[in-house]
């Protein structure tokens, strides 16, 4: 949808745009800007991935049968 200027209304209003939320700089319109900001979410997902992994699955306390 979008107003009176031109410019999108946001879908949930009360929530803050994801950007402002993970605290992402904005960067220019153009390659090397989609490049740097991918970049950034890039090493953001790897980092909340590795923050989740909980290691190596512990080992079976009972030997299975042979």
């Amino acid at each position: 949808m979008e107003g009176r200027t031109g410019e999108r209304e946001p879908l949930l209003p009360h929530l803050p745009p994801l950007r402002d939320r993970l605290d992402t700089p904005e960067y220019g319109d153009h390659d090397q800007g989609f490049e740097a900001a991918y970049a950034v979410v890039r090493r953001l997902f790897q980092a909340m991935k590795d923050a989740m992994n909980g290691g190596r699955p512990p080992r079976p306390h009972v030997r299975p049968y042979p």
